[in-house]
């Protein structure tokens, strides 16, 4: 065996793999001690598979074959999810920290559901200055593999009440006085 190609694909499924001899055929096996030959060719194309395997190749020619069979691996990489996201908020304009977290690989923050830039890496992303709302996107990354579909994280704009009207009042001697406020929102406390 003069050169062999590894594969990999994300997820369970079939993996393309290539060997070639100097001369003669190739002979792929499912294990390194196996009589039973799966294939004979320079490609193969394995079976679904769900875990990283390893296949193997020798080369014969007139009754001749090589000493020794060469590991050709088909690699499964994991599609990475999310597992937890912690949104977060704050009190008027400024910047809101969200947090997410992957089965596997690097967390990427977007702005967009699909598409859109990148604005971020790792599990933790502070915001730019947000006067309002805003929903962001994340998924992960690893060996190549990418989450299926993004997932949001709300960074909440809380408003800050205001006190928009007082209405002080009096009494005549010691007794009591009742005051009034009212607040654009919220409760008012006194």
């Amino acid at each position: 065996i003069t050169d062999f190609s590894t594969g990999s694909i994300c997820g369970p499924g079939t993996v393309s793999l290539l060997a070639t001899a100097n001369t003669g055929a190739v002979n792929w096996y499912a294990s390194s001690n196996s009589n039973i030959k799966i294939n004979i060719g320079t490609k193969f194309t394995t079976p679904t598979i769900n875990t990283t395997t390893d296949y193997y190749v020798d080369a014969t020619l007139n009754g001749c074959t090589t000493l020794s069979r060469t590991a050709v691996t088909a690699t499964i990489n994991l599609i990475p999810s999310i597992t937890s996201v912690v949104p977060s908020s704050n009190c008027g304009i400024g910047t809101v920290t969200l947090i997410a977290t992957a089965s596997v690989g690097t967390v990427i923050w977007h702005t967009a559901a699909t598409g859109g830039g990148d604005l971020g890496i790792g599990s933790s992303f502070t915001t730019p200055i947000i006067g309002s709302t805003t929903t962001y996107y994340v998924d992960a990354i690893s060996n190549g593999c990418t989450t299926a579909t993004r997932t949001t994280v709300t960074a909440t704009i809380h408003p800050i009440p205001v006190i928009s009207k007082i209405t002080p009042n009096s009494n005549c001697g010691p007794g009591t006085i009742t005051l009034s406020a009212t607040a654009n929102i919220g409760t008012i406390n006194w």
